[in-house]
């Protein structure tokens, strides 16, 4: 069996064949066909969509926007289109600093509900939620994080896939948020049963949980366990070339233009800028043509230490702080590059070299990489650094 964590011994001959682009395949014997060691891999599919795992009413495409809009007319919008009624938790509102009287502003274009809500907590509002007895429950994001449920999935179809239970428990306390009692003496829990797997945890976290057993049971070359399907529309945009030409533009006009340009939502994080004494009125500049969007958009806002994500349905400019805290999880099939446990070995640990990570295995803090079969790795880690290892695969 393949330890969870592969030891970081490896060969120096192998590494360096697979960084200069040229890797040392083992001998074949004569009566054999290399060809038919080929592992095709699937392109399909490319993301468990988030929209599959809540509530199939929260589901459903709405274009609407709101402008200082207070959050019980929200609430009253929400039970009118969905038909759920809306609790607000106003104890805690109170506990921080909030009402029902407290504003957002913010749109969906042709976007699922349930994005409306995960928006409300960039907003300088700081809220969760979750729907429990079709009533959807708007809290603060501390309460919602002590709301526990108790959730069971099947393992019959992973475990005759090959992975093992302990690894499976493993991954899934690796592979998402948390936090987990058995590693952070807070949080929720797991245990195993026969073929089920039973997990107490947070309504967001179950959902976490259930996109990652989904995308291991079903899974292309890159699959992110949970993921907007406009993220990768977000994504492909980003690789575009285009000009830029701005001089002392206030952030929220040069979101407002992207917006414009792009056709999706790109949006301030208010909340992030303002805890590091950033404004949406402070200015950039950059003039520079025929380039990819993803590289003017980082020259344009590391001025102000900012960065862009694609995050609750849209281009969320934020912090760099707040970039590296959020993190994505994706399953890779390497079926094509790797035959065996010391060929996806030598690849883990060139990924870690060669990627800015940080990764928990070198510096203690940041992502994490593990592989619980020889044909496949599991990432967890930044937009910035999947960008990288999905450029250095490709290559």
């Amino acid at each position: 069996m393949l330890d969870f964590k592969l030891r970081r011994c490896f060969s120096v001959l192998s590494i360096a064949a697979l960084y200069s682009g040229v890797w040392m395949a083992p001998l074949v014997a004569q009566d054999e066909n290399p060809k038919d060691k080929v592992s095709v891999v699937s392109e399909e599919p490319k993301l468990v969509d988030p929209a599959t795992l809540v509530h199939p009413k929260l589901a459903q495409k709405v274009t609407v926007e709101f402008e200082d809009t207070s959050l019980a007319d929200i609430g009253d919008w929400l039970t009118k289109t969905t038909g759920l009624p809306v609790i607000f938790d106003e104890e805690e509102f109170a506990n921080g600093g909030l009402s029902v009287k407290s504003k957002f502003s913010g749109r969906l274009v042709d976007e699922p509900i349930y994005h409306l809500l995960d928006r409300l907590s960039a907003d300088r509002l700081d809220l969760g939620w979750y729907v429990e007895d079709e009533i959807i429950h708007i809290t603060t994001n501390i309460a919602a994080a002590y709301t526990l449920v108790q959730r069971s999935y099947p393992l019959e179809g992973l475990l005759k896939q090959g992975y093992d239970k302990k690894t499976l428990k493993r991954l899934i306390q690796e592979m998402t948020t948390g936090p987990w009692f058995d590693i952070d003496q807070d949080g929720g829990d797991l245990n195993l049963l026969g073929e089920s797997l039973f997990v107490r945890q947070t309504h967001a976290v179950q959902r976490e949980v259930a996109g990652l057993l989904s995308a291991l049971k079903n899974h292309g070359r890159e699959t992110f366990s949970l993921d907007a399907p406009i993220h990768a529309l977000i994504r492909s945009q980003l690789q575009q070339k285009t000009s830029m030409d701005f001089k002392d533009a206030s952030l929220a006009d040069v979101a407002e233009l992207l917006t414009e340009e792009l056709g999706f939502e790109v949006r301030i994080d208010q909340n992030e800028l303002s805890n590091e004494g950033i404004s949406a009125d402070d200015k950039v500049s950059l003039s520079i043509k025929n380039r990819k969007r993803e590289a003017l958009l980082k020259l344009l806002l590391e001025q102000q230490s900012l960065t862009a994500i694609p995050k609750d349905g849209q281009l969320l400019i934020t912090t760099e702080i707040a970039a590296e805290e959020h993190l994505k999880t994706v399953v890779y099939d390497v079926g094509d590059i790797c035959r065996d446990e010391s060929e996806t070995h030598a690849l883990l640990v060139t990924i870690q070299e060669l990627t800015t990570g940080p990764w928990q295995d070198l510096e203690q803090e940041g992502g994490d990489i593990v592989s619980p079969k020889p044909d496949t790795l599991i990432i967890r880690q930044t937009e910035e650094t999947l960008t990288e290892v999905r450029e250095f695969l490709k290559s």
